[in-house]
């Protein structure tokens, strides 16, 4: 499967080490829809499968917020110094 089946599942075609890891995720989705095919998966499934994914996305980039935000406090502590 190339990514037509499901157009929701772009493929990528950069050769850096994200895209390496971006193939190989996409191996594992495609696999995973080649799957849910053999079986029959309703339309309703789809939906839940595409909001779940939505969900995981939404639930990683929490925890980047959180670490910036973890970062950026760290970088505040220090001195300061009146300049005239």
């Amino acid at each position: 499967m190339n990514g037509a089946s499901n157009p929701e599942m772009p493929g990528s075609s950069r050769g850096d080490a994200a895209g390496n890891a971006n193939t190989t995720c996409e191996a594992a989705s495609d696999a995973f829809w080649k799957l849910m095919e053999a079986c029959g998966l309703p339309r309703e499934a789809t939906s839940h499968f595409r909001q779940a994914r939505i969900e995981v996305l939404k639930g990683v980039r929490e925890v980047i917020d959180h670490r910036i935000e973890n970062l950026s406090r760290a970088n505040r502590k220090g001195t300061r110094v009146a300049v005239d």
